[in-house]
């Protein structure tokens, strides 16, 4: 029986279930103290290979039976487990049920020593069971009873029986394969290997004295999961139900599964089968149902099965990868916005809308089109809204379609809509003389250029009115006129619109100057003036005339200063000429100036305003008055305006001047008084604000150009008050005045600044500001342009275009179209990448001027293609295109004649390449080492002849094809050469001799090479011998065995010899460490050798060919550094020589190499259902044959692949290749190629693995099917739809091309499950045949299918009335046509709303009828039917008969009575019937209303109106009465707003309010009615607003009445305080008021000075008492008042010391003093500490610091900072010596003295006298240097300061080192007395567990220190050597 195999059954105790392992780790947990089976390790772990189940360990509880409580073994193992249990040992290598194997490093090989006390114990337990068993009764039972085992693994099964008769036997009956068997006494254990069924019951039975008894094992095979794989889940429509469905693969037993599905951290569904009755594997689905919700959206779905079979074995876990889930919702089409049209060249935003989807953000993907070419677009979210915006523009006129394509998920929507691009160029104004003479014919012309569309309306306009209108089909209009002085800058404006768009406008301008003599009037040179003596007045004469006439005025032939202020003196009066001249003309005015000076009985005539400035059509007052003291004077005003209104009073008259039209005007103001007549002027200017201010739309600006911005004016007077200025962002750039300009009406105003733009100018606005300035007459009125945005721009380079100019068909690649010195580069460069005529997707980057587009290129068929870039900036675009060499390099084809054969046979390599494009291919064959036959042109095959040797076998061969147009564009494609030979056996494989120890573990090792792999037997004595198991040596192993290798291709032998040693007396020993090391190729090894020699001077070396570099010894060991190992395999010879005998051990060294690189080749993209072959290459390692290859796909193994039969020892390249069928499933499963290296157990385990392959599986079978509309009309769309089925992958990999007529169309593509489906629209523009055809692409292989559509031309019916208008009674004609159709074959029907009028296939259908008036209106049509095929299509056109009448008025068109409400908008209602509609006008009196204007009803629109309506069939007339009433009217004649009483006097509140009906009139104040008319005594109370109204039936007038009552002063004490406090160093005023009104002035005096209050005394001192004095109109008050003056505090060190000085106890106070008024309180506190200082105290060092000291009162405060420093004795608080108080002869120490005290201390020492005493620089350290006995004694440390002294004092002993050598004689006597037992004692406490060491160094060595003592515990440091 092998103890090593079942430690328990030789008289050893059952383990505890404490001590029972768990899990599968199969190690058993020993007590330290228990005796340790051979070869288990130190730390008490004995691991076994099999499962722990298959271990014999003592009975289960189910089956003790009679082995329960009165068993002796249950005894034993009782009283063991109270003795020893796994968990109360101190085994830090056994814990919770789980062994955790120890490393070698933490117990002594050897230490498994047994105490007395266990061997006792376990011989007592051998007793006691025999006793137990007379009895006679016997059980049987079985280990383990139910285990669980890997399908196709091992258990031991152990039988055991309680029976004592030694002859009983057992057995066990099975199916499955007993492969090994182990017996003892009353037990047999049977090892069953390659379970492969899933249930099975061995039957385990014992035979005792003639009796049998049977138990049952119950044997279940588990299989955990192979793979758990979650099905893909399509994108999720928002609210729809799906199914998830997980499939767990290949898993028993099912009943043990649990399925759960996740999503993110919450468990969906958890599934288990407990009722699954199948024992095998199986596969499982669990399905479970979700309906998606928004908060779904990227959470991640798991699927995890666990197969828990615990308690008997782990718990297995897999779990699917990661399923994201992706929610959308798409329920509405976009929605367009965009202009309908827009101009040739410029840019404007498309905008398309989606609401409701989701998720906005991120997933919305859109495609916006214009004109079939793609937008560049952002994308725009919020909450459920996405929006994207781009910019159109095109370069050439036309019809374009914009498109919108929005896709969430898989689910697409489109919309579309119709844009105009127009070409409409500025109009032409010309003007036959711009500049003429009055009185000249001039002819204004306006037109067009060519435009697109050609309709185009020209309306020539100036600025009051529309000159010559809008009419069609007329490209030119005129305008004659002959020039009047009113002409002179007359503005002209040509004006063109589209017709089909009235908003789209273009206009140029242009001015008109007319010359023209001098003229003179009263408005620029007034007839009179009449001046006052010693005023200052201005002689002013203007004229008007073009150029600007110059004036000139003289008084008695001596000219006179015009326009110059002087001071008038009597002799100016008279009469003065006035000429005007310039150079078409003079004229000639006289002037009167009359001065009027001071005289008796002399008067005044004075006007207001002098020169008011009134709006244009506004109204004004204009006072007359006089200083006439005749109550009989009159005045008058003579004037041209219209005078509405007359209001007088004494020396006074004023006159309402309304609808003031006249731009200038001078009314002379008159009063006659005592028969004398005096007058005065008020010169009237009228005003216009800015109409309107335009800045003229501006280009895009080239950088560096110079352009015109271009303000206009519009309608604005008087033009001389005007400013006009040119702002860019907060800058003006121009600014321009006109006060040189003498027009006085309206006019328009253009002011041009040319600018050069720069590159900061962009985005920046430009505005036009107009500023008409009337103060101080009128308010400063002003006006803006709309802001025009600047763009500039700059595109002075080409694009430069980056792509490889070699792609392979199918593959992508990357283009790049990068722009410099483009400006602005963000956002605005647009691109256009194209490649093969096709659009790019791609994305656009910007850094500083530079813009770079990118994209990816991809072609499906060979050729040469055009990769064209366009970048557009503004208006300028610049282009660049590139030639690309789509190629088609197939893989080359590699066949090697026989790639198998023997050896010395003749094989050719040949490399061919299949038909490729361009076809110039370059053919290389090579192997892993050089170029065989190099590339060659024009060669499409190249061989190359061997004759294979043993070195070729596995010799790979690789085929290279380059496209001789790019020789960096190659495939390649490898084969691997196997050659067969036959057997060769070597030293490496096989040494001739083998030296083994007696006792020892050896394996008996011999292998050879050959192809296949030979056989080899070796015998001993002709009897075979075990190769390859590790057996222990014996004597009789010694020998020579004769090994013979076999293969099918021959045979080798070899004789081997085995030597074997044992120990003899005076024997000795050779051995080698480490025995077999296995080392990096190129790296170092220790090779220690040791002997057992006792001889002192015995001598060993090392005798090997490879490097030795370095060297160590000692007694009985040497060891060698072996450096650089390039040999694979060596056998270095180690030899000891012990008196005169020489003994060998020898090392076997191997040198690996790990694989430098594993390559899976790069896969194509698989076709469903096709082989393949997955290729794998492990480059460079050694050696191969501890190679394992793994190919993997996702988390299955595809294939393994070992190599141990490989026989070459150095480093090779190996190829593993499996061939694969693809599956759905596999589609984009990754492939890995996994290297694994094992070493073990001589070294370690290297794994490299490759980069993973991603499967591309891909199916077409069928040809796409095309549904479309076989009939579509020119100009019209269709839907076309191509469906393909059983694609795959159809979501996201099939690839589509549509087109119509040879034009690739828009699409969007949709798929479900297998089928994937492309749409888009059709539209042609022209009749004929197109062929429909699409194309689908899915991995390389494409599908196309066609259709025929026909494109059918069907124009719209014509419809045609000869007298569209017809007067009543009238015949009128009807035609009803239709153009030719293509195809032929219109039939037409000519109807009205009720029924059908003709019919015919004719080309026209004709009607004549009498037009009635119950015609009017009428709606015909014309209808057109086309037949094509079984297809009816119908158009039609519609038109209207007008019928004509004369007018008539009525009572319900034209009330006779109609009443008015004033101010409100009214509109005179009289309306005709009559067609054409009858123009009505009303007259009253001269007045002309308007009947359709809307107007603001007056006073003055009360009376009669004829109105008469008219048209050119007649007139009708009828008389209105309008009658006008409005509200209530207050103003300051009637009720003045304010009023000032004196308190005391009687005054009366009166207020007169004017209104149709009349109004009544009621004031109140404060709430309470006051009685108009009333006169009362006024009170103060009085004072304050009254609130008047007037009411009638129309409404209210609310009028706030002021009334002011004036009283003498008062003064208070509030006012006015008698006593003042002031705080020093503040600023103050003094204040004192007193209550009146008028305001009174107050003063108060001090020691005779005065001051006044409010202003500051201005005083050093201003303490004292002052009398104040208010005084008004109306009396006066008297008061005194009193002022005192206070400070904030202040302390300094008199007051406060800043530093104090205590002595620790002694009582102290903390006291500050401070100045201040009001006295200030002074606490101190510590700094850091809130508790104040408070009162005397005792104080100690912890009062020493920093305290603040504040001072406050209510002025302030102020702080100071006092530093206490508290002294005291000092204390000795340390006096240490080191090392130690007692030293060795010799020896340094140090006595250190460290004291505490304030002032510092002062050291001083005594010590014992000697010269070798040192002291330290402050006298705090002793230093004793090579202590002798002079130094032994008491060494004492004396401190002291001003406040007293302490010491300090030690014992140092100073010993001899003879001592301690005697010590440790006498310990090494008691050592050797110890015996056995001292050694046990020894190896117990002495566990050294630190550090890495070499153990015979480290007993003899000087460096084992003890690191402490704890009871008997001891631990050692041994140094690490």
């Amino acid at each position: 029986m092998d103890s090593t195999m079942f430690p328990f059954f030789e008289g050893s105790a059952v383990p505890s279930d404490a001590q029972r392992p768990r899990g599968g780790t199969g190690c058993l947990c020993i007590p330290q103290h228990h005796f340790l089976a051979p070869g288990c390790p130190t730390g008490g772990c004995h691991v076994h290979s099999e499962s722990h189940a298959a271990r014999p360990s003592g009975l289960p509880a189910s089956q003790r039976k009679t082995a329960d409580a009165d068993s002796p073994i249950s005894d034993c193992r009782a009283v063991l487990s109270q003795r020893r249990s796994c968990q109360a040992l101190d085994q830090p290598s056994c814990s919770a049920g789980r062994v955790h194997p120890r490393s070698p490093q933490e117990g002594f090989a050897g230490s498994t020593m047994a105490q007395p006390v266990p061997v006792l114990l376990w011989a007592w337990c051998a007793l006691t069971a025999l006793a137990g068993a007379v009895r006679g009764s016997f059980d049987v039972s079985v280990l383990p009873e139910a285990p669980m085992v890997a399908y196709g693994g091992a258990v031991w099964i152990n039988c055991s029986t309680t029976c004592l008769d030694p002859d009983a036997r057992g057995s066990l009956e099975t199916s499955l394969t007993k492969t090994d068997e182990k017996t003892g006494p009353g037990w047999v254990a049977f090892l069953l290997k390659n379970i492969t069924e899933w249930v099975s019951a061995p039957q385990c039975y014992f035979t005792c004295r003639g009796r049998v008894k049977v138990v049952f094992a119950n044997i279940s095979a588990y299989r955990a999961p192979e793979r758990v794989v979650l099905e893909r889940i399509p994108e999720l429509e928002l609210g729809r139900a799906y199914n998830l469905t997980c499939r767990v693969l290949n898993v028993a037993p099912v009943r043990h599964l649990t399925v759960t599905l996740r999503q993110g951290g919450r468990i969906l569904h958890t599934e288990t089968f407990q009722n699954h009755t199948r024992a095998g594997p199986d596969n499982v689905t669990v399905t479970k149902k979700i309906t998606p919700q928004q908060r779904d959206h990227g959470q991640e779905v798991t699927c995890h099965a666990a197969l828990d079979l615990t308690p008997h074995e782990p718990h297995f876990e897999n779990s699917s990868s990661a399923v994201e889930l992706k929610v959308y919702a798409l329920p509405e089409e976009p929605q367009l916005q965009i202009f309908h049209h827009i101009e040739v060249g410029t840019k404007a935003t498309a905008r398309c809308e989606v609401t409701k989807v989701f998720p906005a953000a991120g997933e919305a993907q859109f495609n916006l089109s214009f004109g079939g070419q793609s937008l560049n677009f952002t994308v725009t979210t919020s909450n459920d809204r996405a929006t994207a915006q781009g910019e159109v523009q095109s370069l050439s006129a036309g019809e374009r379609q914009l498109t919108c394509t929005v896709s969430v998920g898989p689910v697409s929507r489109s919309a579309g809509q119709s844009v105009l691009v127009y070409s409409l160029p500025e109009p032409i104004l010309e003007i036959t003389e711009p500049q003429t003479h009055v009185n000249s014919s001039v002819t204004v012309t306006c037109r067009s250029p060519k435009a697109h569309p050609p309709d185009v309306l020209l309306q020539l306009r100036d600025a009051k009115r529309v000159l010559v209108p809008s009419a069609r089909d007329q490209p030119l209009v005129h305008f004659p006129l002959t020039a009047g002085e009113e002409d002179n800058g007359r503005e002209f404006t040509c004006e063109a619109r589209l017709a089909s768009d009235n908003q789209t406008m273009k206009r140029t301008s242009a001015r008109l100057t007319v010359l023209y003599g001098p003229r003179m009037d009263d408005s620029g040179c007034p007839r009179e003036w009449t001046w006052k003596e010693g005023t200052e007045q201005t002689f002013s004469c203007q004229a008007q005339g073009n150029p600007a006439p110059a004036v000139v005025c003289k008084k008695d032939g001596v000219p006179f200063s015009i326009g110059v202020q002087q001071q008038v003196r009597r002799e100016d009066a008279g009469t003065y000429h006035c000429e005007a001249f310039n150079m078409h003309g003079n004229a000639s005015r006289d002037v009167t100036v009359h001065v009027e000076w001071a005289a008796q009985d002399s008067f005044e005539v004075s006007v207001s305003p002098a020169a008011p400035v009134v709006a244009y059509g506004g109204a004004v007052w204009i006072n007359c008055s006089t200083t006439c003291p005749d109550p009989d004077a009159r005045g008058s005003l003579k004037t041209s305006l219209t005078k509405t209104d007359e209001k007088t009073g004494p020396g006074w008259v004023a006159f309402l001047l309304k609808n003031i039209t006249e731009w200038v005007s001078a009314p002379q103001c008159q009063f006659t008084c005592r028969g004398h007549t005096k007058m005065a002027f008020a010169n009237i200017s009228a005003y216009r604000a800015p109409e309107r201010v335009v800045l003229e739309r501006i280009p895009e600006l080239e950088l560096g150009r110079a352009y015109n911005l271009t303000c206009r004016v519009l309608n604005v007077a008087p033009v001389r008050h005007l400013t006009v200025t040119l702002h860019q962002g907060g800058r003006i750039l121009h600014t321009e005045t006109f006060q040189n300009h003498t027009r006085a009406g309206p006019d328009n105003v253009t002011v041009t600044k040319e600018i050069t733009p720069q590159q900061r100018d962009h985005g920046q606005e430009v505005t036009c500001h107009a500023a008409l300035d009337l103060t101080p007459h009128e308010p400063h009125f002003e006006n803006s342009s709309s802001a025009v945005e600047l763009k500039v721009y700059a595109l002075p380079e080409e694009p430069q275009l980056q792509i490889f100019h070699h792609i392979e068909v199918g593959t992508k690649a990357t283009a790049r179209c990068e722009v410099t010195k483009v400006f602005p580069a963000a956002g605005e460069a647009q691109f256009n990448l194209s490649f093969g005529g096709q659009s790019l997707n791609f994305t656009v980057t910007t850094s500083n001027d530079r813009a770079t587009a990118q994209g990816e290129v991809r072609s499906l068929s060979a050729g040469e293609r055009q990769l064209t870039c366009t970048v557009s900036v503004g208006p300028v675009s610049r282009s660049a295109g590139q030639s690309v060499l789509v190629y088609s390099l197939p893989e080359p084809i590699l066949e090697i004649t026989e790639p198998q054969t023997h050896v010395n046979s003749s094989v050719t390599v040949t490399c061919r390449s299949p038909k490729a494009h361009p076809p110039d291919v370059l053919l290389q064959l090579r192997d892993a080492k050089r170029v065989l036959v190099p590339s060659a042109r024009d060669q499409p095959l190249v061989h190359f002849p061997l004759t294979a040797g043993e070195e070729d076998n596995g010799r790979e061969f690789t085929c290279e094809a380059r496209l001789a147009s790019d020789n960096q564009t190659m495939k390649r494609t490898s084969a691997r050469l196997t050659v067969l030979y036959g057997p060769r056996m070597d030293d490496s494989g096989c040494p001739r001799e083998w030296t083994w120890k007696e006792g020892t573990e050896q394996t008996f090792s011999c292998q050879a090479q050959g192809n296949p792999a030979p056989a080899v037997v070796c015998k001993k004595d002709g009897v075979p011998f075990s190769i390859g198991v590790q057996q222990q040596v014996r004597r009789e192993d010694a020998g020579t065995y004769h090994c013979e290798a076999s293969n099918m291709h021959g045979y080798a032998s070899r004789d081997v010899t085995v030597h074997v040693e044992w120990a003899v007396r005076g024997s000795f020993e050779v051995s080698v460490s480490p025995a077999a090391p296995v080392v990096a190729y190129g790296g170092a090894v220790w090779i220690n050798c040791s002997t057992t020699c006792p001889d002192p001077d015995a001598r060993g070396s090392l005798e090997t060919s490879l490097t030795k570099t370095d060297e160590k010894t000692g007694p009985g060991w040497v060891a060698f550094l072996l450096k650089n190992i390039t040999e694979w395999v060596s056998a270095p010879q180690c030899q000891f020589t012990c008196r005169g005998r020489v003994k060998v051990a020898f090392a076997n060294i191997s040198a690996f190499r790990v694989p430098e690189r594993v390559v899976l080749e790069r896969l194509p993209e698989l076709e469903l259902g096709q082989a393949y072959n997955l290729t794998c290459r492990v480059l460079n390692v050694a050696p191969v044959r501890h190679l394992t290859v793994t190919l993997r796909q996702g988390g299955r193994t595809l294939h393994t692949e070992t190599f141990q039969n490989h026989t070459r020892a150095a480093a090779d390249n190996v190829t593993v290749t499996h061939e694969i069928i693809p599956q759905r499933q596999d589609h984009g499963q990754e492939v890995t190629c996994h290297s694994a290296l094992d070493l073990r157990p001589l070294g370690q385990l290297f794994q490299n693995s490759s980069p993973a392959v991603e499967l591309r599986v891909f199916a077409l079978p069928e040809e796409p099917q095309l549904r479309t509309s076989l009939y579509i009309e020119v100009g019209t769309k269709a839907t076309a739809r191509c469906e393909v089925t059983k694609v795959f992958p159809a979501a996201g990999e099939a690839q589509f091309n549509l087109s119509f007529g040879g034009q690739s169309l828009n699409f969007t593509i949709t798929t479900l499950n297998d089928t994937a489906t492309a749409q888009g629209e059709v539209r042609s523009l022209s009749a004929g045949e197109r062929q429909l055809t699409c194309t689908v692409s899915v991995g390389p292989v494409s599908r196309s299918a066609g259709q025929s559509v026909l494109v059918y031309s069907f124009p719209q019916p014509v419809l045609e009335i000869d007298q569209p208008r017809a007067l009543v009674n009238r015949n009128v004609s009807l035609t009803c046509c239709s153009p030719a159709s293509q195809p032929p074959g219109t039939t037409l029907q000519l109807r009205d709303s009720e029924r059908t009028l003709e019919s015919g296939h004719q080309p026209c259908l004709q009607l004549t009828l009498t037009a009635r008036k119950g015609d009017n209106g009428r709606q015909f049509t014309c209808e057109g039917n086309l037949a094509l095929g079984s297809h009816s299509f119908v158009k039609n056109t519609s038109a209207q008969l007008i019928v004509l009448y004369k007018p008539t008025l009525d009572e319900s068109g034209c009330p006779g009575h109609q009443t008015w409400l004033e101010g409100t908008q009214q509109q005179l209602a009289c309306e005709a019937d009559g067609n054409p509609m009858p123009e009505v006008s009303c007259r009253k009196g001269s007045q002309v209303y308007d009947t359709g204007s809307v107007q603001n009803v007056t006073r003055g629109h009360a009376g009669v109106y004829r109105c008469s309506a008219t048209s050119v069939h007649g007139t009708a007339g009828r008389n209105v009465t309008i009658h006008v009433e409005y509200g209530p009217e207050m103003d300051d004649a009637g009720c003045a707003r304010t009023r000032t009483w004196v308190e005391e006097t009687e005054q009366t509140l009166a207020c007169l309010a004017s209104g149709n009906p009349a109004p009544a009139v009621v004031c109140a104040k404060d709430g309470a009615p006051y009685g108009v008319g009333l006169q009362r005594r006024v009170a103060r109370e009085h004072a304050g607003t009254y609130h008047c109204t007037a009411t009638n039936t129309h409404g209210s007038a609310r009028r706030e009445v002021t009334v002011r009552v004036e009283y003498k002063p008062s003064m208070d004490e509030l006012s006015c305080p008698s006593a003042w406090t002031w705080v020093k160093g503040m600023p103050q005023a003094f204040s004192c008021d007193a209550d009146g009104i008028p305001a009174p002035e107050v003063v108060c005096t001090k020691d005779g000075v005065s001051y006044r209050p409010g202003q500051g005394l201005g005083l050093t001192d201003p303490m004292g008492t002052y009398q104040c004095n208010a005084t008004n109109s109306h009396g006066s008050a008297t008061k005194t008042v009193t002022i005192t003056l206070e400070y904030k505090p202040t302390m300094d060190e008199s007051s406060c010391p800043s530093t104090r000085a205590w002595l620790e106890g002694s009582l102290h106070t903390l006291a500050c003093q401070a100045d201040g008024i009001p006295v200030p309180r002074v606490p101190c506190a510590k700094e850091g500490a809130a508790e104040e200082f408070g009162g005397e105290r005792s104080v100690s060092r912890n009062d020493s610091g920093t305290y603040w000291c504040t001072a406050t009162n209510r002025h302030g405060s102020a702080r100071r900072a006092v530093t206490v420093r508290v002294e005291y004795r000092p204390v000795v608080l340390l006096l240490a010596v080191s090392p130690s108080a007692t030293v060795p002869r010799g020896a340094n120490v140090n006595i250190s003295c460290r004291a505490e005290g304030s002032p510092a201390p002062a050291y001083r020492w005594t010590v014992p006298p000697a010269p070798n005493v040192h002291y330290s620089a402050d006298n705090s350290t002793v230093s004793v240097a090579g202590a002798d006995r002079h130094n032994r004694g008491v060494y004492v440390c004396r401190v002291s300061n001003a406040h007293g002294q302490h010491l300090g004092q030690l014992q140092i002993q100073v010993t001899d080192n003879r001592l301690i050598v005697a010590a440790l004689i006498a310990g090494v006597a008691v050592l050797l007395l110890g015996g056995t037992a001292g050694l046990v004692y020894y190896l117990k406490s002495t566990a050294c567990k630190k550090g890495e060491y070499n153990v015979q160094d480290a007993e003899s060595s000087s460096k084992a220190t003890c690191l402490g003592r704890d009871s008997a515990v001891y631990e050692i440091q041994l140094m690490q050597t």
